[in-house]
């Protein structure tokens, strides 16, 4: 997929099958709510997610950016697609902007660079690496991918200046409409749809 201008992440098309799986059916991409679906949406209607995702890539932009869903990206999986990847192509400049910062943690605090240990990059079907750049999957991606359903302030790895070490959090939370919180292994569900 790609939207024209940008080449989309690698990780998209796993995010697009993880995001738009219906309960009770196995096919995957589903735009729109289809016959057999084990909840009780409509059929025909735009696939929507708690707490408030529409669509391909379960689109919840209004929370996360403060861009307006239109009703285009609702009923147009094209359209759909392209807003998800601009977004993730945001997610991913954010993700390393944030790597960065992190690397400069330990620096300040232990005088040299430590890198993230190989070990906790083996997530599902991906191995994600720190700053190898043969390498397809690195932590940034991984963080990027844990942001699209935790959030700007979701960070699937962080240097915990406590411990002097690497750190990962494998869960990421968020609320429904009633404001209770839920938590899924994100990175992990879409590292388990990488084909």
């Amino acid at each position: 997929m790609t939207d024209g201008v940008n080449t989309a992440p690698w990780y998209a098309d796993a995010i697009a099958r993880e995001e738009s799986q219906l309960q009770g059916i196995t096919r995957r991409y589903n735009q729109f709510n289809g016959l057999n679906s084990s909840d009780a949406k409509i059929e025909g209607t735009p696939n929507w997610g708690t707490p408030s995702g529409w669509g391909l890539f379960q689109l919840e932009i209004e929370q996360r950016s403060g861009l307006p869903l239109r009703t285009l990206h609702r009923w147009d999986w094209q359209e759909n697609a392209n807003l998800a990847l601009t977004l993730l192509t945001q997610n991913a400049t954010a993700a390393r902007d944030y790597l960065d910062d992190q690397h400069e943690i330990p620096r300040q605090q232990m005088g040299t660079d430590q890198p993230i240990p190989d070990n906790l990059g083996v997530v599902g079907n991906c191995n994600f690496l720190d700053r190898d750049p043969q390498s397809p999957h690195n932590f940034a991606d991984a963080v990027a991918i844990g942001m699209w359903n935790g959030g700007p302030n979701y960070h699937f790895v962080r240097w915990d200046q406590h411990q002097r070490q690497w750190v990962i959090r494998p869960f990421t939370v968020w609320r429904d409409q009633q404001g209770v919180a839920h938590h899924n292994m994100y990175v992990q569900a879409v590292c388990g749809e990488v084909q």
